[in-house]
């Protein structure tokens, strides 16, 4: 597994956890939600 899959799961099971969708996230981040996801 690659760093950035290993960045991505983590990612994606820490906004799961908060109930967070993709674009709060990028909101929050100050980024465009094509970033993200």
């Amino acid at each position: 597994m690659s760093l950035r899959e290993i960045v991505a799961t983590n990612l994606r099971r820490l906004r799961h956890a908060k109930s967070m969708s993709q674009e709060e996230l990028a909101d929050r981040a100050g980024i465009n939600r094509n970033y993200v996801g």
